[in-house]
């Protein structure tokens, strides 16, 4: 299961329900709701870095879980999942990991494996978030955004393609260069359209590969040079230029200034259209696969 929300802290969340547990989906659901929440409403900056988080964040994903378990009248070994997040604000991100699948980035360019597999006692065996003791079994892993612009998160299965085996050269493995094509495929591609590529992949070559659950998170930041006509029109849905064109541009740029929350009747006032005019710019925008940070 995989998630993202947006506003002033960005998060994504991916999430793999353990096989061999009885209700592996409610797990899964459980601990990416619980991750979303959590750094949706947290006010502390992600530059406080990760133990600032760790006591809490390890907390609220066990509480969720506790919940759900009572709930179902199950035992939280039956919820079992792993976790996988980026969260990202103005400054900084925040990365945290349990379990199997792995977690890539863009850094100053090129793509490196911020975080690998963590698996059990067995190479087929994992941890899951129930089964953790105390808080630092979450892995942490956060730093400033400079040079940092893209992320990817993947399950066991997707990894089995798009991760490669660490080698001495290479002691976390390498990112398939499907990675970087998708990536820069957002800089000249509306995201709907890179998600037909990611998914015509996932369910071809990548699943062909493995029986275990392939899952990916694609995700970059880009700007959109307005100023370029062709370019810009497809990038916010348009074949060619036109004056509806025009209105959407100046509803995403003052849609990115302020805000992901920033209301209808605001952007209106902004950009000077009507209400509902914005209101369908940004439902097409969202169609399309946009979303902005808030500020």
């Amino acid at each position: 299961m995989a998630e993202f929300t947006t506003g002033p802290t960005t998060v994504f969340v991916l999430a793999d329900g353990m096989g061999s547990a009885a209700h592996a989906e409610a797990g899964a659901q459980a601990v990416v709701a619980a991750a979303r929440d959590f750094f949706r409403i947290c006010s502390r900056p992600l530059s406080d870095g990760p133990e600032a988080f760790r006591n809490d964040l390890f907390a609220a994903l066990r509480a969720r879980l506790g919940r759900t378990a009572a709930e179902l009248g199950v035992p939280e070994r039956d919820l079992s999942s792993t976790l996988l997040v980026v969260a990202v604000d103005a400054a900084a991100y925040l990365a945290c990991h349990v379990g199997d699948g792995v977690i890539g980035v863009r850094r100053d360019g090129y793509a490196q494996v911020l975080s690998t597999p963590t698996n059990g006692e067995f190479a087929n065996q994992t941890v899951a978030v129930g089964h953790l003791q105390g808080p630092d079994g979450l892995r942490l892993v956060g730093g400033p955004l400079t040079g940092v612009d893209a992320f990817l998160l993947m399950s066991d299965g997707a990894a089995a393609s798009l991760h490669g085996r660490p080698s001495p050269e290479v002691p976390d493995g390498a990112l398939a260069p499907a990675v970087a094509h998708w990536w820069n495929g957002l800089g000249t591609h509306a995201p709907s359209q890179v998600g037909v590529a990611v998914r015509e992949a996932v369910n071809g070559p990548i699943r062909r590969q493995t029986r275990d659950d392939c899952s990916v998170v694609v995700a970059a930041r880009v700007g959109i040079d307005l100023r370029k006509q062709v370019r810009g029109a497809q990038l916010l849905g348009f074949v060619a230029p036109s004056r509806g064109l025009r209105s959407r541009r100046r509803v995403a740029s003052a849609w990115s200034r302020h805000g992901a929350e920033a209301s209808t009747l605001r952007i209106a006032r902004a950009v000077g259209l009507h209400p509902s005019t914005v209101r369908r710019h940004r439902n097409t925008l969202r169609a399309l696969g946009w979303a902005v940070r808030g500020t």
